[in-house]
């Protein structure tokens, strides 16, 4: 009989939830509801896992700012590094250029006068050339040259050379020739 008993209530239970509700004959006047406030926020509760989520994100974002900087170092050094190869580059090719117009040069001794020029300079191209052409060469420029003060023995005896009495002589010593 029991078993009666709950059959039914269970059966009246499911027939109740299944029932369509009836509005009520007079409704209620529709009333503008009004406004609720916000519900105030629970605090929330700062647990071990949140402390492992923040240092986890604020890890992650040191680590890519710190992968960030490192490439822009990287970055500026292989700029720098370009332009020093570049460089050296440019710096080897002169070099030998100057070294192949080098390469057949010879310097030779010898001992000409240099003329002097119109502004009382001494011009010592001619003087290489002359040493050069001596030697068996085509051309040449001046690779060392002595001045020296030229006195006559006269000025020299009175004791007092003036610069008068004195002339100053260049000679070419040493030639590059090609």
């Amino acid at each position: 009989m029991c078993a009666v008993f709950a059959l039914v209530l269970c059966a009246s239970m499911v027939a109740a939830q299944q029932a369509p509700q009836q509005a009520p004959a007079n409704p209620p006047a529709v009333t503008s509801p009004a406004p609720s406030a916000p519900a105030p926020e629970a605090p929330k509760k700062e647990g071990f896992l949140d402390a492992i989520e923040k240092w986890w994100d604020k890890s992650a974002a040191d680590f890519k700012a710190s992968v960030d900087e490192s490439k822009e170092s990287w970055r500026k050094l292989n700029e720098r590094s370009e332009k020093a190869a570049k460089d050296a580059a440019a710096a080897a090719k002169d070099a030998a250029d100057a070294l192949a117009k080098f390469s057949n040069m010879k310097i030779v001794e010898g001992k000409e006068r240099c003329e002097v020029a119109p502004n009382g300079s001494p011009d010592c191209n001619a003087a290489a050339e002359k040493i050069c052409k001596a030697k068996g060469f085509a051309v040449g420029k001046s690779a060392d040259i002595q001045s020296s003060r030229k006195c006559s023995a006269r000025a020299w005896l009175s004791g007092n050379p003036s610069e008068s009495a004195c002339t100053i002589e260049t000679v070419v010593t040493k030639a590059a020739c090609q």
